[in-house]
């Protein structure tokens, strides 16, 4: 969908994004503001527009904001509304805006470059998006994703100010040119400290159980067990803070006493499980896919998936999967090789008659019903 040059006040154009947002904020403030959704959803539509047309002459944006047939800013308010979002663009929402209106089609006047091309005028930094880095879209990271969002979207916005300083190192590995060396080095970090405490805490259980003292032995595996505690929860943290949540949940039942370690690796084996499972999936749905979309269709809604159904649920059709064998016969073995094996058209499924309905199908399909007839009439007189 591209976007329009006009953007009307009374009937904005709408993406998925803000009819959520929208959603999201007639939840949570529909009882003191009836119209939160409207104007939620009417503030990022402007927005989005907004960002895709910041090359527009003013006064030739300014004609092109209207409500009803009258602008909606004077010339200095859309002068400093302009300002402001120009200073904008190079945040992480405004990119991800951005790469959407590219993905669309682009506005009218300022096609959109897409996340690889060079960085936007002014040194603005194209951050990468969490969805976007394979390492923080594991199954452990989608699924932690998005419990987290059902508990802290009810939190109040006095918490805002708190996100910058808990996911503090994920802002460092944005910054440009420095921040891949800091993913280095924080990866050397986070995945090395549980190792490290574990090395530490089995040579002080053993040094302790050389001691003459009663009971050295459990006083050795307690103190190594908090040792490794130690070394487990900072890494924890430190995955938390780079928003690598499977990393943090892995890690971190590590701590749990005596299973630990066997829970940690359950838990990795079964994020390998799903990956596999996932490409098989895939595999399968594309294989059947080439013979009948319908059957990949069903099979894909149906199959166990790691993400949310959308839309109705898919009811299998078996007319449909003869209708696309029938297709894939014409498409490969001709048409008169996928007539020649319709023995009784009658008895094929009305969706495909309709197919096979047009004139060049009509002479076979006649010549076959009626024979087909006949002789079942000769056969019940004999």
């Amino acid at each position: 969908m591209a976007l329009p040059v006009v953007w009307n006040y009374n009937d904005p154009p709408l993406l998925p994004l803000f009819d959520n947002m929208g959603n999201l904020a007639q939840e949570l403030y529909g009882a003191q503001f009836p119209k939160s959704k409207e104007g939620v959803q009417r503030f990022f539509s402007l927005y989005y527009f907004l960002l895709n047309n910041l090359d527009v002459p003013l006064e030739t944006l300014r004609g092109r904001i209207l409500n009803g047939k009258e602008p909606v800013f004077t010339a200095e308010q859309l002068a400093e509304v302009v300002a402001t979002i120009r200073s904008q663009r190079g945040t992480p929402f405004a990119q991800r805006l951005l790469r959407m209106a590219g993905q669309r089609g682009g506005g009218p006047e300022s096609p959109t470059k897409s996340p690889s091309a060079s960085p936007p005028v002014g040194g603005e930094e194209v951050v990468v998006e969490v969805e976007e880095d394979p390492s923080r879209s594991k199954f452990w990271d989608v699924f932690i994703r998005k419990r987290l969002y059902n508990v802290t979207k009810g939190l109040p916005h006095a918490f805002d100010g708190f996100v910058p300083i808990v996911f503090a190192l994920n802002s460092l590995e944005q910054i440009k040119i420095l921040g891949p060396l800091i993913a280095t080095f924080l990866d050397s970090i986070t995945l090395g400290l549980p190792i490290l405490g574990k090395v530490m805490g089995t040579a002080l259980a053993k040094m302790i159980a050389l001691a003459p003292i009663p009971y050295a032995g459990p006083v050795g595996d307690i103190a190594a067990y908090f040792i490794c505690l130690v070394f487990i929860m900072i890494s924890a943290t430190m995955s938390v803070s780079r928003k690598q949540f499977g990393t943090a949940f892995t890690v971190g039942v590590g701590a749990v006493p005596v299973f630990g370690d066997n829970i940690s690796d359950a838990a990795l084996l079964f994020e390998k499980q799903v990956e596999r499972y996932n490409f098989n999936k895939d595999r399968l749905v594309g294989s059947v896919g080439a013979v009948s979309p319908h059957m990949a269709e069903f099979i894909n809604y149906w199959a166990p998936s790691t993400e949310s159904k959308e839309g109705p649920p898919v009811v299998f059709d078996p007319d449909l999967v003869l209708l696309d064998l029938f297709k894939k016969v014409v498409a490969t073995q001709g048409e008169d090789t996928a007539m020649s094996m319709i023995k009784h058209p009658g008895d094929m499924p009305a969706s495909a008659r309709e197919v096979v309905s047009n004139p060049k199908y009509k002479e076979i399909l006649g010549s076959k019903k009626s024979g087909g007839r006949r002789r079942t009439r000769r056969h019940r007189r004999r």
